[in-house]
């Protein structure tokens, strides 16, 4: 079968990939996955396009191409790609230009961490009028310092402040602890 411009452009693109060092095995994952899913995407589109026919040429509309595609770990934070589209060819000698439009999301989003706030009995946040805030510990002398997951005391909130600091209000709702992790992982 020839070779398409698509698929030469691919093997290209995935050689550049998977020859990166494991040292960037995140940022690695994460490209790898952002082109997964433009390729994906394009996918769903590639079939269509190749499955055109004349509309008198019924052999082509009963016999699709055959697609296939695998994502292999190669074990050192690279990945091998493969995605193969067989099938009958139409008998004509002209290449049909195809537009690919891949996408990858390389912007500082990326490298961000997802937070999310989950009950626990000693956790460090608080629930105040549909907001997540800092809770707080009184101190011997009447000032006031965060707390970290597992304070078992009263805990406060700041409720507004004033010309000289911040009042604080006694907390009795439920606890939150933050949980953090990768956008990929």
């Amino acid at each position: 079968m020839k070779e398409s411009r698509f698929g030469r452009a691919l093997q290209t693109a995935l050689d550049g990939w998977t020859s990166q060092s494991a040292t960037q095995g995140t940022k690695v994952r994460r490209h790898v996955m952002s082109l997964v899913t433009a390729l994906m995407l394009s996918l769903f589109l590639v079939p269509g396009l190749a499955m055109a026919v004349d509309a008198g040429d019924s052999e082509g509309a009963s016999n699709p191409p055959a697609t296939s595609k695998t994502v292999v770990d190669n074990g050192d934070g690279t990945y091998t790609m493969s995605l193969s589209v067989t099938g009958q060819s139409q008998s004509s000698a002209e290449a049909s230009p195809v537009d690919v439009i891949v996408v990858l999301d390389t912007s500082g989003s990326m490298d961000r961490e997802t937070s999310t706030y989950v009950k626990s009995d000693t956790g460090a946040y608080g629930l105040v009028q549909g907001s997540y805030v800092q809770l707080y510990k009184k101190g011997s002398r009447g000032n006031y310092s965060e707390i970290q997951d597992g304070y078992q005391g009263t805990v406060y909130y700041r409720s507004n402040r004033t010309w000289n600091g911040w009042n604080y209000q006694e907390y009795t709702g439920d606890r939150y602890t933050l949980s953090e992790s990768d956008r990929l992982s």
